[in-house]
């Protein structure tokens, strides 16, 4: 008698609903939390190949402009370019003008090469425009 009531008072616990509930409650997190991770892992994984795909899309378009800028280098239209103007080079049949102007005198460095910029004078107005930071960031602050 002791023993039939004991099995089925365990037997009542393992049928009762909610004793069911909550075990199958415990299954589906068992479950669901390897599964939450695989998805994650999956998610991080399919974001990484689509960066690599991008980087890899830059890389081939970075590389056909370099193999352009080779090629460019290496044909004659670049050598005849380079030495009309460091070699002072010029075509049969070809006629040069040279016009000399006074202003480009003030141009020519001391070792006799022309400098196209005046870097002195670009200096010199950089160096009225600079404002100090804390001056920055009164005017940031103030508006005015």
């Amino acid at each position: 008698m002791f023993n039939n009531r004991r099995k089925k008072s365990i037997n009542r616990l393992l049928l009762n609903k909610i004793t069911l509930a909550v075990v199958g409650f415990i299954i589906i997190i068992a479950i669901s939390i390897p599964l939450a991770r695989n998805v994650s892992k999956q998610y991080r994984i399919n974001k990484e190949v689509k960066d690599l795909e991008k980087e890899i899309v830059g890389l081939k378009s970075k590389n056909s402009n370099l193999n352009g800028l080779i090629d460019y280098l290496k044909s004659d239209q670049f050598n005849e370019e380079q030495a009309r103007l460091k070699l002072n080079y010029k075509k049969e049949g070809e006629e040069v003008a040279v016009i000399k102007d006074e202003s480009a005198d003030n141009l020519n460095n001391d070792e006799g090469e022309i400098n196209y910029f005046n870097f002195d004078d670009i200096n010199k107005n950089t160096a009225k425009k600079e404002v100090n930071n804390s001056k920055k960031w009164f005017i940031y602050f103030l508006g005015t």
